[in-house]
């Protein structure tokens, strides 16, 4: 830097806000001298230094006691950036890329950035090129682009990186590969408040329910007993339904007589049937324990049964009564009575050889 770019920063707001007091003593920064170069000797710009002190007491000015930035700017948008080399981050947006030939980069990057801000659409955009703070380890061939709503945060700065980008990326025109782009969200707005608010008091309410939903199921669930254990294995135990010869034991005959000596047998049962049974081999086949038998019918007094073959017996003993009286009407009384004598003499003669 050159006394005389000194001069011009100490004159910006920015310049203002970090090193001049509030009543416009500039005593602070008549001790700065500027040593070295007058003017950078690369094309590309020289990066700054980047000593941690250096930063350090710079960055002190941009803060309030609070830590904050003064920059309102800052939290007007969702996930403001930080560009390399700066102190705070802002609503806006930066590039960083790779250059391979520094005299074609700067000069073409620079026209080309500078015929997107003079479009109508980015009127109200900023944007400034150059090279960034040194960082340990990067590369030293990179040029950042920074871009920036004038006033307050719109987004169109973050249009602007995204075409920009497109544009240069991997460009052998330009000499520009491996671009990244780093862009701030949307505008914060009552409608973004109430989405994010919501979110996360959803997020947390969910949260709380999960974590009942386990204190309920491992604490109090297990110690009432209620606990996941594993039921014992048991055997259903189904009663058998009676078989063939239970029916027919609990079923009965019973036999009316109808006017005019006619009978009727009308069968009635005790029990339901049932619509299907099947026995249990675990639990065995059950004895019958007890068969009711029913007492046969008693006839009426007014009714005979006749047994056809006692019948015919009785009617072949009359016949038979009857031939031997009539034989006995033919023989004489006399012969009858010898008959008699002969039988009652060889029933004396069988008792006495007994």
């Amino acid at each position: 830097m050159s006394p005389g770019q000194w001069q011009e920063a100490l004159l910006s707001e920015p310049g203002e806000r970090q090193f001049v007091s509030e009543g416009g003593d500039t005593s602070r920064t008549s001790s700065v001298v500027i040593t070295g170069e007058e003017s950078c000797p690369e094309k590309a710009g020289c990066a700054c230094a980047g000593h941690p002190e250096l930063r350090d007491a710079v960055c002190q000015h941009t803060r309030n006691l609070n830590g904050d930035c003064y920059d309102y700017r800052q939290a007007s948008c969702v996930s403001p950036v930080q560009p390399l080399g700066h102190c705070c981050a802002f609503c806006g947006a930066y590039l960083l890329f790779e250059y391979s030939k520094v005299d074609v980069a700067v000069e073409r990057l620079q026209s080309l950035l500078d015929s997107y801000l003079r479009q109508e659409k980015y009127s109200k955009v900023v944007g400034h090129l150059s090279k960034p703070a040194m960082v340990e380890g990067a590369p030293g061939n990179r040029l950042q682009v920074v871009l920036a709503d004038v006033g307050d945060y719109r987004g169109d700065c973050v249009d602007l990186a995204n075409i920009f980008a497109a544009r240069i990326r991997n460009s052998e025109y330009l000499g520009v590969a491996n671009v990244d782009v780093y862009a701030a969200g949307e505008v914060i707005s009552l409608s973004t408040w109430g989405s994010v608010l919501g979110t996360v008091f959803g997020t947390l309410t969910a949260t709380l329910i999960a974590m009942g939903l386990i204190y309920f199921v491992f604490v109090i669930y297990r110690q009432n007993g209620w606990g996941l254990r594993a039921e014992p294995f048991l055997f259903a135990r189904f009663e058998n339904a009676p078989s063939e010869c239970e029916e027919v034991a609990e079923s009965r005959v019973e036999v009316e007589v109808l006017p005019g000596g006619t009978q009727q047998a009308v069968k009635s049962s005790t029990s339901h049937p049932t619509a299907s049974a099947f026995d249990n081999p675990m639990y065995g086949n059950t004895e019958i324990a007890e068969r009711t038998v029913l007492p046969p019918a008693e006839p009426s007094e007014h009714v005979t049964h006749e047994n056809p073959v006692y019948s015919e017996l009785l009617l072949q003993e009359q016949r038979q009564l009857e031939d031997m009286q009539e034989v006995k009407d033919d023989i004489p009384p006399e012969e009858q009575l010898q008959e008699v004598s002969d039988l009652q003499a060889s029933y004396a003669a069988e008792y006495d050889a007994d």
